[in-house]
């Protein structure tokens, strides 16, 4: 089980999980003997395994190619090999850069272990049986498909596949054993959200030589043996199951909380610019400046040679049209498409985002800043700087939103005090300053 970059965690899955596994595959994907199956994860990936044995399973034909060959030309990939079945995460299947019409063989493309872009949705949906796909390597890793078409919501996940007992997904709010001897409430109630826990012959033994991990995540419940994935969702009236992101995805900004893949969702719904999106928030009690929202983007290929301030002031007001003032990105960072980090299992590597930026090794733009003009807004800049903790390196500028940069009514208060002591002006914070963004 691979994460965005840290240690994998080894889980046995059994032989029977891998065939009941390979059956539903083949089953939906509608996997013939006159199938080509693309190889396109690599083989230490769980796809991987699900792609080779229902191939061989149905008798169809598997094609191989190198990463690297992959990553140069998807394309010429999938054409020359006459794939008819592709299955990937979102982050590789970008790479195939090319209109359906030019890849005339594929017929099936599943996505799995990410978040489907709506561009891809709109351009594949149409040409091709488009199929989300969910599910977890803990679970023998594909329990629920969804049959994708244009304007479907991209966190749909559809339904559990159930051929030889093989997966039933529910929805849980995990209970202290003390409190509780089944260890989880399940929640029947429709679109009521909670954590996403997937039961059935797929849920493996635990995780290999660590029984404290394998006792906090497997779950004896009055329902079987569960595995808690760690996702947010809900379940909607037909039984088709919706993935609200990760639960330790969350965080709180100055009492506000906020789910980073929301933000990522919006971002890339700006699909004629953007490729993907990763948001961080750094919390940084010595220096409120490090205490912000910084997303780092991927352009669309067509916009390798871009102007980075240009594109960082796009983004920011289309995100500020789309979400609350406290859920938008201060700070931007572009990475190029080839420079963009992938994990041998083909995801964004959020850890090596994380590492550049810390490091500083990539350039962060803030797309609102405007110094101040005269004496009197260099003296302002201060106050707020003050009040607000800021760095000399970060600045206070015109625009900046007041909210957004950790502004309080604690903050106003401040500065109007010092404001009538230095320069006997006042300020109105309720017609002016709270009523007012920047």
């Amino acid at each position: 089980s691979g994460t965005s970059g840290g240690a994998p965690k080894p889980v046995p899955a059994t032989h029977d999980a891998v065939m009941a596994y390979a059956r539903n595959k083949i089953a939906v994907e509608r996997i013939q003997s006159d199938s080509v199956v693309m190889l396109a994860s690599n083989a230490t990936f769980d796809l991987y395994m699900g792609d080779a044995c229902a191939a061989v399973l149905a008798g169809a034909t598997c094609a191989a190619s190198s990463r690297a060959m992959i990553q140069s030309d998807f394309a010429l990939v999938v054409r020359a090999s006459g794939a008819t079945h592709v299955c990937c995460t979102p982050t590789v299947f970008s790479l195939l850069r090319c209109a359906p019409s030019e890849v005339p063989t594929l017929r099936c493309v599943t996505l799995a272990g990410e978040k489907m872009s709506t561009q891809t949705l709109e351009t594949w949906a149409p040409a091709v049986e488009l199929y989300n796909a969910y599910g977890a390597t803990e679970t023998t890793v594909v329990q629920t498909y969804a049959r994708m078409r244009v304007g479907d919501d991209a966190r749909r996940a559809g339904k559990a596949y159930a051929i030889d007992g093989f997966a039933c997904v529910y929805i849980a709010k995990r209970e202290d054993e003390n409190e509780d001897e089944c260890g989880a409430t399940f929640i029947d109630d429709v679109g009521v959200a909670g954590e996403i826990v997937i039961g059935g012959a797929c849920v493996s033994a635990g995780y290999v030589g660590d029984v404290a991990r394998t006792a906090e995540a497997f779950v004896n419940t009055d329902r079987g043996r569960v595995y808690f994935t760690g996702d947010d969702g809900y379940v909607d009236e037909s039984g088709e199951l919706y993935v609200l992101g990760r639960r330790d995805r969350q965080v709180k900004i100055r009492g506000y909380r906020v789910e980073l893949d929301e933000i990522e969702v919006v971002l890339r719904a700006c699909d004629a610019l953007v490729a993907n999106a990763v948001v961080f928030y750094d919390v940084n009690s010595d220096d409120a400046q490090s205490s912000a929202l910084t997303a780092h983007v991927q352009l669309r290929r067509d916009y390798d040679a871009f102007d980075d301030g240009v594109y960082a002031r796009a983004l920011e007001r289309w995100a500020r049209h789309r979400l609350p003032t406290h859920a938008v990105p201060l700070r931007y960072v572009f990475v190029d498409f080839a420079s963009w980090p992938m994990t041998s299992s083909g995801k964004t590597c959020r850890m090596t985002l994380r590492e550049r930026l810390l490091e500083g090794v990539t350039s962060v733009y803030r797309p609102r800043y405007e110094a101040p003009r005269n004496g009197v807004e260099r003296a302002l800049a201060r106050m707020w700087m003050e009040a607000l903790g800021l760095s000399d390196e970060r600045g206070v500028g015109a625009l900046d939103a007041f909210d957004a940069i950790g502004g309080t009514s604690l903050n106003v208060l401040l500065v109007s005090r010092a404001l009538v002591a230095e320069k006997s002006l006042r300020l109105a914070p309720n017609s002016s300053t709270l009523s007012s963004s920047t």
